[in-house]
């Protein structure tokens, strides 16, 4: 049965409503850069800054409204920069010709809760909405959701959520809705959900699906317009808060600041701290010690070939340690070798922490150390903060932030937009006077940022949140004048070169290296220029950076691209900020000889097996696990007829059962993990397009790790009980790690329809594509069919061999495989002289078969009636110019199309249906009626 586009409008418009997001124009016109709603959370008594955005003024003005509940009016408080309301402890800020317009109240109250509009008096109207929760200082009160709550708004206020992002920090929206707007900020919400615990255990016991579970642990798939992403969690949300809210009574959360740090050539240091309010929880800690590989000590920028090198097998040790040590000290270890290091917390149940993050040491050559139990001499740093506010700077969080040398590091998105009513009085007071910009060059800040490292006036506007990922080495260029910061590291050198990592060493800074705590590593990944890609020494151009903080010689540089170049640099850090860069480093990685191999490997190409299919071709995007739904949608129309197809190529023959139970598919959609497209049983892509991220996460998992299913399954010899089966392989049996054929068949009873879904009650299994099968009944009816298997699972059956099992019965040739019949044939229309008959297509085929139908009908009140047949390459066929009030005995049948034969299936069931009798034609005969009647 076909869906109608208009039966797809639903989905279709929840898709769009789950991930439609507002993109930024080109404003050139008056108009607000940040509309929808802003959160905003105070306590009572303190000061709180809503602050508005706006581009291009001109001679419009900007209202600041507060919403008043019981009055149902809206209440003028500011106008520009106008205040209006006599409340004292409202003001407005705002700098001439500035773009932000901050609302400010001090001394904040319970009444001032509520939402505030700042508006532009356009045509239309703009507006942006700000809401403003304000609790009390005493909790005793709050109940315990309210508290948990509590906990995760001031966990993610900490975390340095975006405004726009922290109304998710509820259990009533971090989980089941769409956040793809907050995907840089998810991680930390989630992290602030779990709060460091490991709530899994739980989650599996009530049941949790496996696509779900990993929110648990705090990890998530934010929802995109990827077709792999689209699957919903909202219905498992009470569960999995219920296991989290159990478990911030029971499980402890992870240690904190967790560091390794290799001593000696021997020796690895691990510190960390107890957790906040777990310590009369924990019971011991554990700390994994993985041991990875010998390294050779060996310092070139060439690649490292390693000729001769055994590699020794990785081994792991778990050592247990009590709740009241914060630090450990592991020795006799091997000589410059990489380890891995992790630890956990654990309860007296057993109940556990998440584990921290895998830091991989390096342990030192033989007779280097740290040198690391250093402690910073005391510098006097100049009263910015006094400068800030003889300047006038009123704000708080301005204070503490750019008024510090060193939190200007620290500076959020919030923070810029809050202080730029102050923009030029702050910087002029960090930079002393002075001009930072050859340091900021130096260090790479782009062109636009460096102007903050001037010292002059700075009008800071939107463009400026660029800057926010160079304000370390802003702080640092700032802290340099002082000189307060260490000097370059010296002696920069790398060793052990391979696909994916290298190792990079240095010495201590010649000036304030004494006061160094860490150091930062930058890498530049580079890219060949293609003009000069065939000179000697091509040309490098900077690609990407990434920086890792925390560092310490020696040190592993991790999750490098294979047969790819890069430049890296390490800084000193001390309690000031970031030193001076060393020199620079260019180097390239060996080339990934097992991705090279898989590269090499045939893989599954769903688009090819759809051309095959006979797929439309205007639908061939569809047929990639990279497709989106805005693509699926754009298509649904035009690809209506097309979807079985493309769940058949997309599954490309492989049982994706196991995976998608654990995954969590409702029964009703399971059948699609099988190939089996069925509309008329709601197995359709349409009504399972919520769980079709899952579904197809199976499906390209499942493709490179199942074995393929057979092709051209036939009978070649058929004898009295006796018949012999043969089939031919994929090319991709001998890659997937094929162990052996599984062939499944059964005796047809009198009248039964061969098999419309996987069914057999016999099996016998074979290593070679070919199998004899005797001690069956003689002159009776079988049917067969061959799955192939490995340890990760098995295919799907590809055709059916029907066969009468007698010497008599066979004709001495080969008896082809068939798909399944049609089935669940249904009447979905009728008149007088037409049956509309729709089906769903076969269960069991290849995925590349080139399938059409045949519907046969006989009128059965006529005895010399021949049967009929159309044919159709559809799911539905519309029989006309029938005999009126005439039952018909209708059957399908499914045509595999090869290049020289067809091969046809077993009939469907049969289908009794009456055309509808005549009606009968009403003739009204006129009527004269004279407007009067006179006798006389």
């Amino acid at each position: 049965m076909m869906m109608s586009v208009n039966s797809m409008l639903p989905f279709i418009i929840i898709y769009i409503m789950g991930v439609m997001s507002i993109a930024d124009g080109n404003v050139t016109a008056s108009s607000l850069l940040h509309s929808g709603v802003s959160y905003h959370h105070a306590v009572v008594g303190q000061e709180v800054l809503l602050s508005c955005l706006v581009s291009n003024l001109g001679n419009f003005s900007l209202i600041w409204k507060k919403v008043d509940k019981k009055r149902q009016e809206n209440l003028i408080l500011a106008v520009n920069s106008d205040k209006v309301t006599k409340d004292e402890r409202v003001g407005v800020v705002h700098t001439p010709g500035g773009e932000v317009f901050g609302l400010e109240i001090v001394n904040v109250t319970k009444d001032d809760e509520g939402m505030f509009l700042c508006e532009i008096n356009t045509d239309p109207v703009e507006t942006s909405f700000h809401l403003l929760t304000v609790r009390e200082i005493a909790e005793s009160g709050l109940s315990r959701q309210d508290s948990e709550d509590l906990e995760l708004t001031d966990c993610c206020k900490a975390r340095n959520i975006s405004m726009t992002c922290n109304h998710i920090c509820s259990s009533k929206t971090i989980i089941g809705s769409s956040h793809e707007s907050c995907s840089a900020d998810y991680a930390d919400l989630m992290d602030c959900m779990v709060d460091g615990r490991d709530h899994m255990p739980c989650c599996m016991d009530a049941g949790i699906p496996e696509a779900c579970t990993p929110m648990c642990r705090g990890e998530i798939q934010i929802q995109t317009d990827h077709i792999k992403t689209m699957f919903s969690c909202s219905e498992y949300a009470q569960p999995i808060l219920a296991c989290v809210s159990a478990g911030k009574k029971t499980l402890p959360s992870k240690p904190g600041t967790f560091s390794a740090e290799a001593l000696s050539d021997s020796s690895i240091l691990v510190k960390w701290r107890q957790a906040k309010n777990s310590q009369h929880i924990t019971e011991n800690y554990k700390i994994n010690v993985t041991f990875v590989r010998s390294l050779s000590p060996i310092f070139s920028v060439s690649l490292t070939r390693e000729e001769g090198f055994t590699p020794e097998p990785s081994n792991s040790v778990v050592y247990k340690l009590p709740k009241d040590k914060e630090e450990f000290i592991f020795t006799d270890l091997r000589i410059f070798s990489l380890y891995e290091v992790s630890m956990w917390a654990e309860n007296i149940n057993g109940g556990k922490s998440l584990q921290t993050y895998r830091a991989k040491v390096i342990t030192h050559i033989q007779g280097e150390t740290s040198g690391s139990d250093l402690s910073a001499p005391n510098f006097h740093l100049p009263d910015i903060r006094s400068c800030c506010i003889l300047n006038n700077v009123s704000n708080t969080r301005c204070l503490d932030t750019f008024c510090d040398p060193l939190h200007v590091a620290n500076i959020s998105g919030d923070d810029l937009l809050t202080c730029s009513p102050w923009d030029r009085e702050m910087f002029q007071c960090v930079a002393d006077g002075k001009d930072h910009t050859p340091c900021c060059s130096e260090r790479r800040v782009p062109p636009l940022c460096q102007e903050l490292c001037s010292g002059n006036e700075v009008n800071i506007t939107f463009e400026y949140l660029s800057c926010l990922a160079y304000m370390s080495d802003i702080s640092s260029c700032m802290l340099e004048s002082y000189k307060l910061l260490p000097s370059n590291p010296v002696n920069f050198r790398i060793s052990n070169i391979h696909s994916d990592f290298a190792v990079l060493h240095w010495d201590r800074p010649e000036e304030l290296g004494e006061t160094v705590i860490d150091y930062v590593v930058r890498v530049h990944q580079l890219t060949l220029a293609e003009s000069d890609y065939e000179e000697e020494i091509p040309q490098l151009q900077q690609h990407k950076q990434t920086i890792k903080d925390h560092a310490h010689n020696p040190f592993v540089l991790e999750n490098l691209d294979g047969d790819s170049s890069y430049e890296v640099i390490v800084e000193a850090v001390n309690a000031y900020g970031v030193g001076e860069p060393s020199t620079g480093i260019v180097f390239r990685t060996m080339s990934n000889a097992i991705q090279d191999l898989l590269e090499k490997l045939p893989t599954y190409d769903p688009l090819s097996c759809c051309l095959k299919s006979g797929i439309n071709p205007e639908c061939a995007p569809l047929c990639s696990y990279n497709a989106t739904i805005s693509m699926v949608i754009s298509l649904s129309h035009t690809c209506q007829e097309d979807f079985s197809k493309l769940i058949r190529c997309s599954a490309g023959g492989r049982d994706h059962l196991p995976c998608c139970a654990r995954r969590g598919i409702s029964s009703s959609c399971l059948p699609l993990c099988q190939a089996v497209h069925q509309a008329s049983t709601g197995s359709d892509f349409w009504k399972c397009l919520p769980q079709i991220g899952e579904i197809f996460t199976c499906f390209e998992e499942g493709v490179l790790q199942l074995p393929p299913p057979v092709r051209d399954f036939k009978a070649v010899s058929v004898g009295d009980g006796v018949v012999t089966l043969s089939w031919g392989l994929d090319p991709s049996h001998d890659e997937l790690q094929f162990d052996q054929f599984e062939v499944f068949y059964k005796k047809m009873e009198e009248g039964e329809v061969p098999a419309t879904v996987i069914n057999a009650n016999k099996q016998v299994n074979t290593t070679v594509p070919i199998i004899k099968i005797s001690g069956l009944e003689v002159g009776r009816l079988y049917s067969f069919y061959v799955a192939s298997k490995n340890q990760k699972g098995s295919s799907l059956p590809s055709s059916i061999v029907s066969l009468n099992v007698s010497a008599a019965a066979w004709q001495g040739r080969a008896i082809s495989g068939a798909s399944s019949p049609p089935h669940i044939l249904t009447l979905d229309d009728k008149s007088p002289t037409d049956l509309t008959f729709s089906w769903n297509p076969p269960a069991i085929s290849h995925p590349e078969d080139l399938i059409k139908y045949r519907v046969y009908y006989q009128d059965t009140l006529d005895p010399d009636f021949k049967q009929e047949m159309q044919e159709t390459d559809k799911t539905h066929l519309k029989l006309e110019d029938l005999i009126l009030n005439t039952r018909y005995k209708v059957f399908a049948t499914a045509v595999t199309v090869g290049i020289e034969s067809e091969v046809e299936s077993s009939p469907s069931e049969n289908l009794f249906a009456w055309t509808d009798a005549p009606i009968p034609a009403i003739v009204q005969t006129p009527t004269i009626e004279p407007d009067s009647l006179h006798i006389g």
